[in-house]
């Protein structure tokens, strides 16, 4: 094996190595530590002979004697090498392909306007997987395989994924359920059937590209994603919802919405909206947090903003620990969303509950009615539970 083969062989026995260890640590708990210490200990030793290996001096193309060649070394037994890469299932080969070495590691995901990227082999990731595997930015995925390769022979990679934990793009932004409509003979997305679309509190236009626009018209209900520092230009149409009874509905909310938000001034009726039938009094002297569902922060507070009874905090779940902390610190009880949420702000927010008593539940719905019924619930729980004390 030539001086340039080995190199590669000995990088990439490494780097299999070093994936393999990310991987144990992130399943190693106190409780199990002894099998992590087991596992290490012979990784150690390969590690070890592949660094001596490392340090040979080639004078021909043929692999020289360990023994004799290691200059200032401990001497290493070829035989005790291979012994020890055998029972490791690596494999020694002269032609070893190049591209084999993402297979066995783990490597970040990055979302993107429009599908992404696993950025450190430069590996695009369709829109249709990213909805389909619900993949977040900075989800871990590990390479598993290849299943074909594309049309100029790169290998198409399976992977699965090992790590859900998302550690949002601050300067990506999500739409959910945008309404097409024409301005100046272009197509753009201005509102949702939830509201206006805002960004720092300040309502925005979205404009479809052209590329996009071939595959949506006005009226059409949609998905998409763009970069708060480049709004005018980088929003891609993700998802176009194509069934009829869905946009019927939609359009019915899109009409109550309008007409509430064309006629503020005028007073509502009582028994017009699910909020004005809402009984407030269990929400009375309660300070209620959510924490999660960014997409419907604007939404919530101009509802809530117009309800005095409900005193109602929403966090995206983005936001500084030490403010989540200080929220949290804050409220008689704590709603979790199990949307649009990262695994760590989960885990953050319900030891943080847990540890200073605060009543806390996770809900699954995206409604600000639906929500309120499960802190009413969870308020009436908590009371139950008091006087039965």
């Amino acid at each position: 094996m030539s001086h340039g083969g080995l190199r590669m062989y000995i990088d990439n026995i490494f780097a299999e190595i070093k994936g393999k260890l990310v991987e144990e640590l992130n399943q190693t708990t106190l409780e199990n530590f002894d099998r992590f210490n087991e596992w290490l200990k012979p990784n150690l030793k390969i590690i070890e002979q592949l660094q001596e290996i490392s340090k040979i001096n080639f004078v021909s193309n043929e692999v020289p004697n360990i023994n004799t060649d290691i200059k200032g070394a401990e001497k290493v037994l070829v035989e005790e090498v291979n012994s020890e890469l055998d029972s490791q299932e690596f494999i020694l080969k002269e032609d070893l392909p190049i591209d084999t070495y993402p297979i066995g590691h783990i490597l970040e995901f990055q979302k993107k306007a429009y599908g992404g990227v696993i950025e450190e082999m430069n590996y695009p990731i369709p829109e249709e997987l990213v909805r389909k595997l619900h993949l977040e930015n900075g989800n871990k995925v590990k390479i598993i395989g290849t299943k074909g390769n594309f049309a100029d022979g790169k290998p198409i990679y399976d992977f699965v994924i090992v790590d859900r934990t998302n550690n949002p793009n601050p300067f990506l932004s999500e739409v959910k359920q945008g309404i097409v409509s024409e301005i100046a003979g272009r197509l753009v997305v201005t509102e949702t059937t939830s509201g206006s679309i805002y960004f720092d509190e300040h309502p925005i236009s979205l404009y479809i590209s052209e590329k996009d626009s071939k595959k949506v018209e006005v009226g059409d209900i949609i998905n998409g994603r763009f970069y708060t520092n480049n709004i005018t230009n980088s929003f891609r149409v993700t998802f176009k919802y194509d069934t009829d009874s869905v946009e019927i509905k939609l359009s019915d909310e899109r009409k109550k919405l309008q007409h509430r938000q064309n006629n503020q001034a005028e007073p509502t009726e009582l028994g017009n909206t699910m909020m004005d039938r809402l009984d407030k009094t269990p929400f009375l002297n309660k300070r209620i947090l959510l924490v999660g569902l960014r997409s419907r922060i604007n939404d919530f507070k101009m509802i809530t903003d117009r309800t005095d009874e409900i005193d109602f905090i929403h966090l995206s779940g983005d936001d500084h620990r030490a403010k989540t902390r200080a929220e949290i610190l804050k409220s008689d009880i704590v709603l979790l969303s199990t949307q649009e949420n990262s695994h760590e702000t989960t885990q953050y927010v319900s030891s943080l509950c847990n540890s200073n008593s605060i009543p806390a539940t996770c809900t699954h719905n995206t409604g600000l009615f639906s929500v309120l019924m499960d802190a009413k619930e969870l308020i009436e729980k908590q009371d139950k539970q008091i006087k039965g004390a």
